[in-house]
């Protein structure tokens, strides 16, 4: 039965404050009481909401899920976007704070943060919602991943040849399932954003004419198409292709000399800085190591920090250095 119309709008202010308490939030996080027992209706009519409604919601609000999230994973995170929604300014910073967002100390609108909250949903999944040409194709584009993720080691191997990737002789889900999520976003991406992408990964664009970078213009939820003629299908074909042929390069052996000798007195310090730049105890594991990685190379890509590409090319080759250091670690160690 639906929750009688006005249930938190009468109760004492004590007892407001348990109720909201219990959802993880305070009166104080929102503008007034009414705005929080407001909140507390929503939130309610949350656990009552089927599967699809529940994927619905989320997805009306332009969210990523993640693969395999079952009812109550669902029903965790629409409560979030809800509070989100409704917080006031101040404390919608702190959210994105505590969250270490990129820009949340920059002054911002409601709209904005909830955009930078919004977005970082979808880098989670290694999707850049913001170069796709629209949400609706972003939302193809997650399903399609979500089919990778959930196939098993053989059969990303043989979707990998097809493709023309590499295998390792003991291949793992994870990295194959990274791989051809890295083709697959390319698919989607515009010439122009290709080209860049090109530029990032210090991929030649030698021999192409250019003819598909002016196609598209901002808009501002993306890039839209003017129209995409056979060239630009072509170009794009051929940038996938050199983008691709990336994963056949052995990865740059780490600056500096990588990890040095067990026996050097400066071993011990050198590991623990690694562990600290990736912001992992010392008593991570491998999966902890690339999910802390994966997260950070994302934040830190200069594909996502136009204007302070210098600054942030040196902390991604940093991030770099200390990931494969630490692999090294870890392989000495046995782990």
């Amino acid at each position: 039965a639906p929750a009688p119309a006005g249930r938190y709008a009468d109760l004492s202010e004590m007892d407001l404050r348990k109720a909201c308490k219990e959802y993880g939030f305070t009166p104080g996080s929102l503008e007034d009481r009414n705005e929080a027992a407001a909140l507390l209706e929503q939130i309610d009519g949350v656990d009552r909401m089927s599967l699809p409604d529940l994927k619905n919601e989320i997805k009306k609000r332009g969210y990523a899920t993640t693969q395999g999230m079952v009812k109550e994973d669902l029903v965790q995170r629409l409560r979030e976007i809800l509070m989100w929604e409704r917080f006031r300014l101040g404390e919608l910073r702190r959210v994105c704070r505590v969250l270490r967002l990129q820009h949340h100390e920059v002054a911002q609108t409601r709209q904005e943060l909830l955009q930078l909250l919004a977005d970082t949903s979808w880098q989670l999944r290694g999707i850049p919602v913001w170069r796709l040409p629209s949400l609706i194709m972003a939302f193809g584009l997650l399903d399609q991943v979500d089919v990778l993720e959930a196939k098993s080691t053989e059969e990303l191997a043989v979707l990998c040849e097809k493709r023309g990737l590499p295998v390792e002789d003991e291949p793992e889900q994870e990295v194959l399932a990274d791989r051809l999520r890295s083709v697959v976003v390319w698919e989607h991406l515009s010439v122009p954003e290709l080209r860049r992408e090109c530029e990032a990964m210090g991929v030649s664009l030698e021999g192409l004419d250019g003819a598909g970078a002016d196609t598209a213009q901002t808009g501002g939820a993306g890039y839209m198409w003017k129209g995409t003629t056979a060239a630009d299908k072509e170009e794009q074909k051929e940038l996938v292709r050199r983008l691709s042929d990336l994963f056949w390069q052995a990865p740059p052996p780490p600056p500096a000399g990588g990890l040095l000798p067990e026996d050097d007195p400066r071993y011990a310090e050198q590991v623990a800085a690694y562990f600290e730049l990736l912001e992992l105890p010392p008593t991570a594991g491998r999966e902890e190591l690339k999910k802390a990685y994966k997260e950070m190379a994302r934040k830190h890509h200069p594909d996502k920090n136009l204007g302070s590409e210098e600054q942030v090319t040196s902390e991604f080759q940093a991030i770099s250095e200390a990931y494969e250091a630490l692999n090294e670690f870890m392989r000495r160690c046995g782990a």
